[in-house]
């Protein structure tokens, strides 16, 4: 190797070390020009070096003379030692986006290297992804907004899809009706202190209709899994696709598509429940209903004005054995209900009761009584008394 070379690469071997020394004008067209017997010398050396703190300002360099790109740099890491490359990776996420976006861009399965970087950001993708909804204070940078820039869309679209499969398919699961449960203090967790991680999420589930539509299918599509499932993230991701203040930016139209969409999941799931006795899919009418009418009263009205038009209006769409067992998974529920305002919603809505089930009714909503009193005063004693009497399987008449 030339004494020049040899000396160029101490130079550039101190740039990686240290975190203040940047590569000035001199080393840059000395960079451009290498002869390319030298630049595969360096790029070999750089390879061979470790990782450090001055590292992703040098590989900016690098890249830009055509000496090493930062996914040649990272498969040669993963393929020696994949923890090393996985913190390279981390490195990328909060620094040096154009270099992340290079190895975006290079993530594909026709070829030995895209099928390594495909396994690389699977990888370190999940582990962000199930980091960001356990501690959302960890996300400092939203880097999809970052790299947006420097790819195209077709290869940005890949990168989100891949993280919203990440974000629906990983993490703790719940039951639907530990879900019931937890769903106004999930809720509660994400404010506005956590700007970073809510501008993650929008980046995930995009912002022009073509986009925000494909995700709200995919995300109810997911929710017709209706056994354990990761429904925090689902329920998350739900609040911020139908984000009252995008959504009012839509076309009269696709805003009624959003409506026609989310009314047809509600109606079918609520009427394969009771087809089916199926009363987990019961809970995820619920769930969704709830989420949807939280955070956008465009779509379905207010909880109040939706709890009527489906549980209200059950006397007139359902055969009586039908809605006795609808009444029986209503019960079921006040149980795991902790939110007061859901409660009085509940309580003050007209029921109008099939034929023979007008005790049913009344017991329903002595027991919302009962649940809401006990959470406004958890010691008072207190409790609900069921009507033992009350058959909740009668037959049609």
């Amino acid at each position: 190797m030339p004494s020049c070379l040899e000396s160029f690469i101490k130079d550039i071997v101190q740039q990686i070390g240290d975190a203040h020394e940047m590569l000035d004008q001199r080393h840059y067209r000395l960079l451009l020009s290498l002869p390319s017997n030298e630049k595969q010398a360096l790029a070999k050396a750089i390879i061979d070096f470790g990782w450090n703190i001055g590292s992703p300002k040098v590989m900016k360099y690098l890249q830009k003379t055509n000496i090493l790109s930062m996914s040649d740099l990272i498969v040669n890491k993963y393929n020696q030692n994949q923890c090393d490359a996985q913190l390279i990776f981390n490195d990328l996420l909060e620094t040096e986006h154009m270099l992340l976006a290079d190895v975006l861009k290079n993530a594909n399965s026709t070829d030995p290297i895209g099928l390594t970087i495909c396994d690389l950001l699977n990888e370190g993708f999940k582990r962000l992804c199930n980091d960001a909804i356990q501690n959302p204070n960890i996300l400092v940078h939203n880097y999809l907004e970052e790299v947006d820039e420097y790819i195209q869309d077709e290869c940005f679209e890949d990168v989100r899809l891949m993280h919203l499969k990440l974000l629906l398919e990983e993490g703790p699961n719940d039951t639907a009706d530990a879900a019931i449960s937890a769903q106004s203090n999930w809720n509660q967790e994400i404010t506005d202190k956590h700007s970073v991680f809510k501008s993650f999420l929008s980046s995930i589930v995009g912002n022009d209709f073509k986009i925000k539509r494909l995700t709200l299918e995919t995300i109810l599509s997911k929710c017709n899994d209706w056994q354990q499932q990761n429904w925090k993230t689902v329920l998350l991701l739900l609040r911020m696709v139908i984000d009252t203040g995008q959504l009012n930016e839509f076309k009269s139209q696709e805003l009624n598509d959003f409506k026609k969409m989310t009314k047809t999941f509600l109606k079918d799931t609520f009427r394969s429940s009771v087809d089916e006795e199926d009363e987990n899919g019961f809970y995820v009418l619920f769930l969704i209903g709830r989420q949807i009418t939280r955070y956008n009263e465009t779509l379905l009205g207010n909880y109040g004005t939706w709890f009527k038009d489906t549980i209200g209006e059950m006397k007139y769409k359902l055969k009586t054995n039908q809605f006795t067992l609808a009444m029986q998974f209503l019960a079921g529920m006040v149980q795991m209900e902790n939110d007061t305002d859901i409660l009085d919603v509940h309580i003050n809505t007209y029921i109008p009761a099939a034929p023979r089930c007008n005790e049913l009714v009344l017991n329903y909503k002595e027991l919302c009584r009962s649940r809401q009193m006990h959470l406004k005063n958890p010691n008072a004693d207190k409790t609900a008394v069921i009507d033992e009497d009350v058959d909740f399987f009668l037959d049609d008449d």
